[in-house]
């Protein structure tokens, strides 16, 4: 093998670790904001501003375009939760619809 490939060779493995330490600490962070309600709400908030949870259709290109770009984004964000805590998906689900549920009471006209 010559010089170059050597070189090359170990500079791919120490980019792929460099990677996965990144990687690795992305999740550890990730799992400490679920650990509490400010941080669920937050991410829930970020993946319905990321229109995960909807369908999209338009004969614009560029608002496609942007559309995609915002789920992508969503998306990948939900793979690393997935990753990280899958079990604080269903619960940030159901305290978003709770508050949705208390936000409608609030709207009822006391009779």
């Amino acid at each position: 093998m010559s010089d170059y490939n050597l070189e090359a060779e170990k500079k791919n493995k120490a980019d792929q670790e460099k990677d996965k330490r990144e990687h690795d600490q992305r999740i550890s962070d990730l799992r400490k904001i679920l650990s509490t309600p400010e941080g669920r709400r937050g991410i829930w908030n970020e993946l319905s501003r990321a229109k995960i949870f909807i369908d999209f259709f338009s004969l614009n290109s560029f608002e496609v375009a942007r559309f995609l770009g915002q789920r992508s984004i969503g998306l990948g964000l939900l793979a690393d939760l997935m990753e990280a805590k899958p079990a604080s998906f269903y619960q940030m689900y159901c305290e978003a619809i709770s508050k949705e549920k208390g936000a409608k009471k609030e709207e009822e006209p006391n009779e």
